[in-house]
């Protein structure tokens, strides 16, 4: 289950939404559980706790394009239960497997898609952390849509899930015959949102508290972009959204932010779709780099020819990762970053003939020096971690991709944590 952090007046927009949701495909989703905590000033109710909230707002909206609300039906012996996400190559949904009765994560794509671009993900899970041999840096892949199909499945088990007579033994549609899908483990929240609960719970300088918690995602980071790289592969859209967390022994989720514990948080690089390679590396798609333009270095929102190689894309690697690591060592400040970079982009893209891109460029780059030199320190108690860390953020963001340094130098660079 995803959760997300709504201030209590908007609560009510929940309830309203939920009432819609109620009302699409034949899921209970009375089930789904809407936890209130942390008292504030006079037992006034501060915050509520709201799972897949903005996931919701968005699916039922623009961003949900499957041909069908899949909730409700049967892929083989997996039964879809909740929309987790959404993207531009698909829907991510929860399916319960019956026979083994254990959750998954099941990203279903839209039938649009061309079939190299979903061969090139599975690929990338197949070289990089599929099932028995799964990485513990990479979100691991169980199947990539050749799940095999069991007997016919037995009523008994859909009796779970319905009450309804009139539903309870419904032959579902086949959905492994209608869309291209990957099956991998379910993790709790990505990363973004990981950032905004410390953030509501713990403050804007969170990583200042709690350094242990910093080290530990920045190193699964660096840990999973070194096999993927080490398998000459690019990840190439690296944002806290393409990252997933999973709080273990947790069952009320507000109970982690509250109490951080870094033994029960495992980290790991999650979507694979747009993983690049030089040449011949079987069917993975080659280098040619598409980021995300606010999570984009410069060059690469520049579209410059060296770009497009895998060079090019592990140097965009490092970027993202110094982006990440900007998160949350300069929560509010990073917003500015972000910003400009999505602005060169865009402004590229409309102004380029009028303006020039060295022009361009040049006016980004200002701002850029500006911006890096104007940042605050950073101060935890571990006084090794504070000036290394500031030090390995500015490699990783260098203008020229020649001075970012290679993932492994930055692995040999982290503090260890005393």
């Amino acid at each position: 289950m995803i959760y997300n952090f709504y201030r209590f007046s908007d609560c009510k927009f929940f309830f309203e939404l939920l009432n819609k949701i109620r009302g699409m495909g034949k899921l209970k989703y009375q089930r789904i559980p809407v936890i209130l905590s942390d008292l504030g000033k006079n037992d006034k109710l501060e915050y509520c706790v709201l799972p897949v909230m903005k996931r919701y707002k968005s699916l039922l909206d623009d961003n949900y394009n499957l041909q069908e609300d899949v909730r409700g039906m049967m892929l083989y012996n997996l039964y879809i239960d909740k929309i987790i996400s959404a993207g531009g190559w698909g829907v991510v949904v929860s399916g319960y497997d019956i026979l083994d009765k254990k959750y998954y994560a099941v990203k279903l794509m839209r039938p649009q898609l061309a079939r190299k671009d979903f061969i090139s993900e599975v690929e990338a899970f197949n070289r990089l952390s599929r099932y028995p041999n799964c990485d513990e840096s990479i979100v691991c892949m169980y199947t990539g849509g050749n799940y095999s199909k069991p007997k016919e499945t037995d009523p008994k088990y859909l009796e779970a899930f319905y009450t309804d007579e009139k539903t309870k033994y419904n032959k579902f549609k086949p959905l492994e015959k209608r869309y291209k899908y990957i099956t991998m483990e379910l993790m709790t929240l990505d990363l973004y949102d990981f950032f905004e609960n410390m953030v509501t719970y713990q403050g804007e300088n969170w990583a200042e508290k709690y350094p242990e918690i910093l080290l530990k995602v920045f190193k699964s980071l660096l840990e999973g972009i070194s096999v993927i790289h080490a398998a000459g592969l690019a990840h190439s859209d690296l944002k806290p959204e393409n990252v997933l967390v999973k709080l273990l022994d947790s069952e009320d989720p507000c109970e982690f932010y509250r109490n951080p514990d870094v033994s029960r948080l495992l980290v790991k690089i999650g979507d694979l779709g747009v993983v690049c390679a030089g040449r011949n590396k079987l069917s993975i798609s080659r280098c040619i780099v598409r980021a995300t333009p606010a999570y984009a270095s410069p060059e690469v929102n520049m579209s410059l020819d060296s770009s497009n190689s895998l060079e090019g894309g592990q140097k965009l690697d490092i970027w993202g990762l110094g982006l990440i690591l900007g998160w949350m060592i300069y929560y509010k400040e990073i917003h500015d970053l972000l910003n400009a970079n999505e602005n060169l982009h865009y402004t590229i893209e409309e102004d380029e003939e009028e303006k020039g891109i060295e022009t361009i460029y040049r006016e980004y780059e200002e701002g850029y020096y500006e911006f890096m030199g104007g940042l605050p320190g950073f101060n935890s108690e571990y006084e090794d971690l504070n000036f290394d860390i500031v030090i390995m953020f500015n490699r990783m963001l260098a203008l020229d991709p020649k001075k970012r340094d290679p993932v492994d130098d930055l692995i040999a660079m982290l503090p260890p944590l005393l």
